[in-house]
């Protein structure tokens, strides 16, 4: 059963995230200042979203739901953008442990925005139990079955298929069809 767990408007304008640096002198690999302060915003803007929200268990599976709003029209890497999200989820620590968890995520980003901003939704796929605080003994994982059918809890369209990895079929290459001239 997929529950409705954490939903937020973030007022702040998505940025990519960027790849690793090498310090040439000394050989560490950091994280650009640009990309350390974005996570860090997300970060504090979540926590300050989320404050009365109950833990999520380890073995609860989860999946989000992100739309960025960008200023402008220039394109940026959607994947970047959402790895820049979840990593300032994560440093929060108030939604999940770690980006693990989630088995399922959708996400869009529409070009042009007067206002940029992220709107992101978090639900739970509980697979042992009620939301609760984590207790200290760690629990091993109980293999369920996932079930055959479920609505995604946003909307009230057709019930979509649930599929665990390993009954998932390979995608279907798409014709690629270039803009007319």
């Amino acid at each position: 059963m997929i529950v409705p767990y954490f939903a937020a408007h973030l007022d702040i304008t998505p940025v990519a995230k960027e790849r690793p640096r090498v310090n040439r002198r000394s050989g560490t690999i950091y994280t650009p200042q640009k990309t350390r302060d974005y996570e860090k915003a997300i970060a504090e803007f979540v926590a300050a979203a989320a404050q009365d929200l109950p833990a999520v268990n380890e073995d609860d599976d989860l999946w989000i739901d992100s739309h960025f709003h960008l200023p402008g029209r220039a394109r940026k890497d959607l994947d970047s953008l959402v790895k820049a999200l979840w990593d300032g989820i994560t440093m929060s620590k108030a939604v999940w442990a770690d980006d693990k968890q989630v088995v399922s995520a959708s996400s869009s980003a529409t070009y042009g925005c007067e206002q940029p901003h992220i709107v992101v939704q978090v639900g739970v796929q509980q697979v042992g139990g009620a939301i609760a605080p984590p207790s200290n003994a760690r629990s091993k994982r109980k293999a369920a079955a996932p079930p055959a059918r479920t609505r995604h809890p946003a909307t009230t369209s057709a019930p979509v298929a649930v599929r665990s990895r390993s009954q998932q079929e390979p995608a279907e290459t798409a014709e690629k069809v270039s803009p007319a001239r």
